[in-house]
């Protein structure tokens, strides 16, 4: 679909959306992610957006390329980098940040690869923050 909930012609780039959604996007949210959840199923009507950029190919088959947010995959964990940025930021000795993304090409295999990056600027005059005090911000949470 495009933006504005049209669909797209066969061949060209659209946000890819879902009529028959599984039951994990069926559970709602709460707290600061509960927007962002609700978003997908209220951006186009009576289907549920994935955020996912796709075409659809002449053979039926559907290429990716890419999201239509700030939503990353690292390591298999969909991480937002709006929020990581949010949180660097709120860190009392953090004056700026910045998180991106960016594509370095097909480095050594036959698929795009990306890296994630971020740049911080500490107060002048202030200590730096040791690395452990954004756990308690950002807990690490191992896959089971």
């Amino acid at each position: 679909m495009d933006a504005s909930g049209r669909s797209v012609p066969q061949g060209n780039a659209g946000e890819l959306v879902l009529d028959h959604p599984w039951a994990g996007t069926m559970c709602g949210a709460e707290g600061p992610t509960a927007e962002v959840t609700e978003s997908h199923w209220t951006r186009h009507p009576s289907v549920y957006a994935t955020g996912d950029l796709a075409r659809l190919g002449p053979d039926g088959s559907i290429e990716f390329l890419g999201r239509t947010d700030e939503v990353v995959s690292v390591s298999g964990q969909l991480v937002s980098l709006t929020e990581v940025r949010e949180v660097l930021r709120g860190h009392p000795f953090v004056s700026s940040a910045d998180v991106v993304e960016k594509s370095l090409g097909n480095v050594g295999c036959s698929r795009d690869e990306r890296a994630v990056a971020s740049h911080l600027d500490a107060d002048p005059g202030s200590r730096r923050p040791h690395p452990t005090n954004l756990g308690t911000v950002l807990p690490y949470q191992p896959q089971t």
